[in-house]
């Protein structure tokens, strides 16, 4: 290698650092912020958050997946029974998320101190992984601004960050793998996948468009196969949770056999729902379309543009 190319590759070096610093900044920044803002008190707030909070809490104090001493709330629709006891119907993904992080800040009674923390841990990740994106496809300051806004300008906020639903481990683990298509880092993003898939089955989705459409740009099956592999191991890994759990090898177990389209919901009016909070959508269709004008030749920019078309729906990670 000539001194030019020492030169250069010292300073992809040192772009690589500067990267990983602004990286690291952006991730503890939002984490904070989140933290603070999540709720840690009102465990009398009945969603689907206190049925992956409690299972979490019980397994890391417990060893179980019992949730004994549970009231039995009229109507709802997270929890059955097996074998006389309640156990909780929501994807393992999330559950699994917060079992390290209530075996660490353990609590003699339930709280939902953990769980908050897990929550802002996993959308702060997200951020800084979606950052770490957009820096192969725009300017650092756009990546940055987009960034910033998809951390405080939508509802990752406002509902995914205030307490442990599915949306922020699901959009951590296809930040992960969006991440790694940039780097053709291919087992790493079936991994992502795979955890995706243990969030959200139907996150499969992604994972298939993206391992034919690499395969296809770069003429070789590799990398349908290693992403399409390891992206599997998410439904082995959800067949056996639900066997343990509810004694049956099957995706869609409790009350959500008979309810699958509230698990897989992607309608278009969920995009702009009056009912919510202001939506700022940092990536579009439109910037989407400008992105693949400026990136011709980009092999991965196909996957890319999947996972943000397909991200915009609520259902994409959603609860």
């Amino acid at each position: 290698m000539g001194e030019w190319g020492v030169v250069m590759s010292e300073r992809v070096k040192q772009l690589g650092r500067l990267q990983d610093r602004y990286s690291l900044w952006l991730f503890l920044g939002t984490c904070v912020v989140f933290v603070i803002t999540a709720n840690r008190i009102d465990i009398n707030v009945i969603n689907d958050t206190l049925f992956v909070a409690r299972p979490a809490w019980t397994l890391a104090t417990q060893g179980s997946l019992n949730l004994e001493n549970l009231p039995a709330f009229p109507g709802t629709s997270w929890t059955f029974l097996f074998d006389g006891h309640q156990r909780t119907d929501r994807f393992p993904g999330a559950i699994l998320f917060t079992v390290p992080f209530s075996f660490v800040i353990r609590t003699e009674t339930f709280s939902l101190i953990s769980s908050g923390v897990a929550a802002a841990v996993a959308c702060a990740g997200a951020v800084t992984l979606m950052h770490r994106v957009l820096l192969t496809l725009v300017p650092k300051k756009t990546a940055l601004g987009a960034a910033l806004v998809l951390a405080f300008g939508t509802s990752l906020w406002s509902v995914a960050s205030d307490a442990i639903w599915t949306e922020g481990p699901t959009m951590l683990a296809l930040g992960l793998s969006m991440w790694a298509l940039t780097q053709q880092r291919w087992f790493l993003a079936g991994a992502g996948y795979a955890f995706a898939i243990l969030c959200r089955p139907h996150t499969a989705v992604f994972a298939l468009v993206a391992g034919v459409w690499e395969s296809r740009q770069r003429r070789s099956w590799l990398p349908m196969i290693k992403v399409g592999v390891v992206s599997a191991l998410g439904f082995a890994g959800l067949l056996l949770w639900n066997k343990v759990n509810s004694g049956q090898w099957d995706i869609f177990p409790g009350t959500y056999g008979g309810r699958i389209a509230s698990a897989t919901n992607t309608n278009l009016h969920l995009l702009c729902p009056a009912s919510r909070d202001l939506r700022l959508f940092a990536i579009s269709p439109f910037g989407v379309a400008r992105a693949s004008s400026r990136m011709e030749g980009r092999a991965d920019m196909g996957a890319i543009q999947c996972h943000r078309w397909c991200g915009l729906s609520r259902g994409a990670a959603g609860r």
